[in-house]
């Protein structure tokens, strides 16, 4: 008898603009989360990549002091060079204070002057997607290399020139992009079935 009623009432007009009603209200609510996931998912994915980074960027900072206490100019330019031909590495850039490119994984930018985003500050530490002249986009990462007092005899005290360079390291943000589309349409897929159920 329940069930005859149920039958009853969803065959009717009304019924069938219950189950509309329904239908759009959870489809409605699901864009809004799947929204709300998807921009908390690229955080993630873009913090992910930037604490990576920061990590490779450390031992890279490390391997370029050593060879700079050397002062082994050549030795500085290979690890650079080398750095740039890895695998999702698009660019490698050592700057001076003043943002003249001192070396690059890319010979022809050294001596050039850096050009950063509308209001980055390229003495202090950042992680965020840029498009280049060229339409490339990369996560670029820069990182500037404090002074200490065995670099003193090079580049003077600490108080008057706390930063010796900045590390300027762009990964290529297309497999950042291809993760983050993949996660997103899983979820929606995943969301779907769930709804059409």
């Amino acid at each position: 008898a329940r069930g005859s009623v149920i039958n009853a009432f969803f065959g009717s007009r009304l019924g069938r603009r219950f189950l509309l009603a329904l239908f759009a209200s959870l489809t409605a609510s699901s864009l809004v989360f799947l929204f709300l996931f998807a921009a908390a998912y690229r955080g993630r994915l873009i913090e992910e990549h930037a604490r990576a980074s920061s990590q490779v960027n450390e031992l890279l900072e490390v391997s370029l002091k050593n060879a700079m206490l050397k002062r082994d100019i050549p030795g500085l330019r290979g690890i650079v060079r080398d750095l740039g031909k890895q695998d999702g590495i698009a660019s490698v850039m050592i700057l001076n204070p003043a943002g003249e490119i001192r070396f690059a994984s890319e010979h022809a930018s050294e001596g050039g002057h850096f050009a950063a985003a509308t209001g980055t500050d390229i003495l202090k530490p950042s992680s965020a997607f840029i498009i280049e002249a060229n339409g490339t986009e990369v996560l670029r990462t820069i990182n500037p290399v404090s002074n200490e007092e065995r670099c003193n005899a090079c580049h003077g005290p600490i108080a008057e020139h706390p930063v010796n360079g900045i590390l300027v390291v762009d990964y290529a943000a297309g497999q950042i992009r291809r993760d983050a589309m993949l996660g997103t349409l899983a979820m929606t897929l995943s969301g779907g079935a769930v709804l059409l159920a």
